[in-house]
């Protein structure tokens, strides 16, 4: 039973089961809003790539001047390039990889200064951009940026050498409250999104299990697909290798 295209106004506040992702899939969420609002589909999708490729670039910017001052502001001519380093523009996937080249640089340079001096500002501005990164991409490119996250907070606790309790509650403290406010941020999506993962779920859900039989070299690369499997990071498994 689909009335209206797969609409089901006769569970809970009314859900589609053609859903598949928060971002910028999902048909209740702000691209398929301007896309309808713009003057055609082609223009929807070719203006929001023009806009992200500038996102990322200045993101880039940023993050340059950051980490190498002594470029000056000479790393303006390069940072434009960064839309070639996006894979296939012209893919259904182009807008995400845009969010996410725009994100990487932003969160890195949050964590950097909050784990120097924390304050809340950080964390609201985090939970801002991982609303942005989701919603305006994917769970997918999401993930990528909190696993980047992840590897940064061992590398500035390892270069600085900084107490691990002390950082793993910053770490933790973080990414709760990033988080709930993403959530709370896209609450109206969040809503149909669980409720379709709990009563529908995904053919697309990947079954890892440890190798019946272990050589070390052959299969390092399927122990790896195992515990990134337990952490739930879509795309490491089938991009990792050895």
């Amino acid at each position: 039973y689909t009335p209206l295209n797969g609409w089901r106004p006769d569970i809970r506040f009314g859900i589609s089961f053609f859903f598949g992702d928060p971002g910028m899939s999902h048909p209740w969420s702000l691209f398929s809003l301007w896309e309808k609002i713009a003057p055609s589909r082609e223009f929807a999708y070719n203006f929001v790539i023009v806009l992200f490729g500038i996102c990322s670039s200045i993101a880039l910017y940023f993050f340059l001047r950051k980490i190498a001052p002594e470029l000056g502001r000479s790393v303006a001519i390069f940072c434009p390039l960064i839309v070639f380093c996006q894979g296939q523009l012209n893919s259904q996937f182009a807008r995400g990889r845009c969010s996410v080249a725009t994100g990487v640089p932003l969160l890195l340079m949050l964590l950097y200064h909050f784990y120097q001096r924390p304050k809340m500002p950080h964390l609201l501005l985090m939970g801002l951009l991982f609303w942005f990164v989701a919603f305006l991409g994917t769970i997918d490119n999401l993930t990528q940026m909190m696993m980047i996250g992840f590897f940064f907070t061992i590398l500035y606790t390892l270069y600085f050498k900084e107490n691990v309790k002390k950082m793993a509650v910053r770490f933790l403290s973080a990414y709760s409250v990033a988080g709930l406010t993403m959530i709370c941020l896209g609450l109206w999506i969040f809503y149909s999104f669980f409720w379709e993962y709990l009563h529908v779920g995904y053919m697309r859900e990947k079954v890892f299990s440890l190798p019946s039989t272990f050589d070390l070299l052959p299969n390092l690369h399927k122990l790896s697909q195992f515990f990134a499997g337990l952490l739930q990071v879509e795309w490491l498994p089938t991009n990792l290798e050895l």
